[in-house]
């Protein structure tokens, strides 16, 4: 990420446990929603049929029949070797994808930040670029400039065409020998589509996840869960703003009303929180124990009726715990902080994250004590182990040692949570145009060698308090000095 919002040359390798430390306004919500975004984008893709309606499916159509005719009277009329059949064959799918991925990654970008791209450049830059390499083809490139245009390039390596040629010789070799050359090449586009656009393995999703969805497991997109940070107050506003929308929303085009803007993240907060249902994944069972030792209680989702006899309208996220010897239950709005701050996370590992999945979570340390803080860790630990890719935001440099740790950590059945390799740890620092990222190095005993410290708040905090001390005692000094002469 190069000139990102307040991000001005920034480099993260995603492992199965990436986090992220630094001070406020250096970026770290930004690189979070950023990755959200390219996991949309690459989803998006993997889907296609959904954005085909935004650029016209039969645009789409046309072009790739043009462009495959082309082709066809071209080898016919210049006799093109292999290489070259596959290179014209890789431009025009590159260029016909790169369209899709143009009007997706708009569209993604301003409905995860809630504005126009031009304002996420930074203000001392007049572009900004980001690359990622998700596609195991080649690299993605996309550009944002000023006056609102987004760019995207997909850069395919020359050593994936010369792979492309040699796998495919053999169908040439057919193609060659048949006077209907269209349908081959055509075979040949299908095929080199998936291929140039398929993913990293890290980066999908299990089939049974989403059955409707899989088509060819090679194209299958990831899926990605975002908790923002202030999740505590989006857990207290939900019922309201939810109820709020809906009971206006059919006044909107009568009278004209304006609603506020709510932001992004947030928007997609909401519509996982209404998405859950008590159905229960595989992961549940795994981290229940941990969950509930942190909980001190569990959060069950009730089924309501406004009225008696009505159908169920509501369902409700109640904190169920045990005082004593005695049970007893509570609207989540009126648990403690930190159980609002902990629970929807709870909720979406019970009921929707599925080995393969992406948890991107904000602060997750917010409003915990650090001993809770440690448990967290290790649940977030557990998580990565079993193929759930966590990308955390945070503050607390005891999450990051906790986590650290968690190479030499155990799991029930005494396998090691992660190995060393796995864990990714980034320290955002200021800079004189925009902040860039420190790889954090961790030893294979799970000791971090140089670590983001608070040694500059406390020295402060001690001159403070050392001059304090000196005032408060030439000040009792003059007071006993002013009774003497009183006395006198």
């Amino acid at each position: 990420m190069k000139n990102f919002g307040p991000l001005r040359n920034v480099e993260i390798k995603i492992k199965p446990m990436t986090v992220i430390i630094g001070k406020n306004n250096l970026g770290k919500s930004y690189t979070a929603q950023l990755f959200y975004v390219l996991l949309s984008v690459v989803r998006g893709l993997s889907r296609g049929l959904d954005y085909d309606r935004r650029i016209g499916a039969q645009e789409r159509y046309v072009f790739r029949e043009l462009e495959i005719k082309k082709l066809v009277s071209q080898i016919k009329r210049e006799k093109l070797d292999d290489q070259k059949i596959v290179s014209s064959l890789a431009d025009m799918i590159i260029r016909m994808n790169c369209k899709i991925l143009q009007t997706i990654t708009n569209l993604e970008l301003e409905r995860a930040f809630g504005t126009i791209v031009s304002k996420l450049i930074n203000i001392n830059a007049s572009s900004s670029q980001i690359e990622c390499d998700f596609f195991s083809g080649g690299i993605l490139k996309i550009e944002l400039k000023k006056r609102e245009q987004v760019v995207v390039q997909f850069h395919l390596s020359e050593v994936k065409l010369q792979e492309l040629a040699d796998k495919y010789s053999s169908l040439l070799l057919v193609m060659r020998q048949k006077r209907q050359k269209q349908r081959y090449i055509e075979e040949l586009a299908d095929k080199m589509n998936y291929d140039l656009f398929s993913l990293h393995e890290e980066l999908m999703t299990t089939p049974e996840v989403e059955p409707s969805y899989y088509v060819r497991r090679r194209m299958q997109g990831p899926y990605a869960y975002y908790v923002p940070a202030g999740r505590g107050g989006l857990i207290e506003s939900f019922d309201t703003i939810v109820d709020s929308l809906i009971s206006v929303s059919p006044l909107v085009p009568v009278r004209g009303l304006e609603i506020a803007p709510l932001p992004g993240m947030a928007a997609q907060f909401f519509t996982v929180l209404r998405g859950l249902s008590g159905s229960k994944t595989p992961l549940s069972r795994l981290t229940s124990k941990l969950f509930k030792e942190l909980l001190e209680g569990e959060i069950r989702l009730v089924t309501v009726r406004l009225k008696k006899g009505a159908r169920p309208l509501r369902t409700r996220m109640i904190y169920h715990f045990r005082l004593g010897n005695k049970y007893a239950s509570v609207d989540l709005i009126h648990a403690a902080s930190g159980i609002k701050e902990i629970a929807p996370i709870y909720l979406l590992v019970q009921q929707l994250v599925y080995p393969g999945h992406f948890l991107i979570i904000e602060e997750p340390e917010s409003h915990l004590h650090p001993g809770a803080q440690c448990k967290f860790a290790t649940i977030l630990a557990t998580l990565a182990a079993n193929k759930v890719s966590i990308f955390a935001t945070t503050h607390s440099t005891i999450l990051l040692r906790k986590i650290a740790h968690s190479l030499r950590g155990k799991m029930e059945d005494n396998k090691t949570l992660l190995s060393f390799g796995q864990i990714a740890m980034y320290w955002l620092r200021d800079g004189k145009y925009g902040s860039t990222a420190k790889p954090l190095r961790i030893s294979r005993s799970g000791i971090i060698d140089e670590i983001p410290t608070f040694d500059e708040v406390v020295s402060e905090l001690y001159e403070e308090e050392i001059k304090v001390h000196d005032e408060t005692q030439k000040e009792e000094r003059r007071a006993i000095e002013n009774i003497g002469e009183t006395e006198a």
